[in-house]
């Protein structure tokens, strides 16, 4: 995850970098599958997925949702509740436009 976040807040979209991103999803999907919880291993299928064909705004913007839903299954792995964290509230904390991701994703979905 740290890997994850590490590329999300440096926007590393050089080649070099998404090489390593490419190579530690490779290496850490392994253990998920042994350790993750089923709900946990669900998102990070989902998300992994999603990332793989993200070559639009609206497909990349779709992809940071997915991760979102991969953090609150890992909260959830965790103990966390969860109950009055919403859609958008992870994102929020390391994207500002979060608020703005949202209104356009709802947009689309009406």
């Amino acid at each position: 995850m740290e890997s994850l976040f590490r590329m999300l807040l440096r926007g590393d979209a050089a080649a070099a970098g998404a090489d390593r991103f490419v190579e530690e999803i490779r290496e850490i999907t392994p253990q998920l599958i042994a350790w993750a919880s089923d709900d946990v291993l669900i998102e990070w299928s989902r998300f992994k997925r999603s990332i793989s064909v993200a070559s639009t705004e609206s497909e990349t913007e779709a992809a940071l949702f997915e991760l979102e839903r991969l953090l609150i299954a890992i909260r959830r792995d965790y103990g966390h509740k969860g109950q009055a964290v919403k859609e958008g509230d992870l994102l929020g904390l390391f994207i500002n436009d979060a608020h703005e991701l949202l209104e356009r994703r709802r947009n689309r979905e009406r």
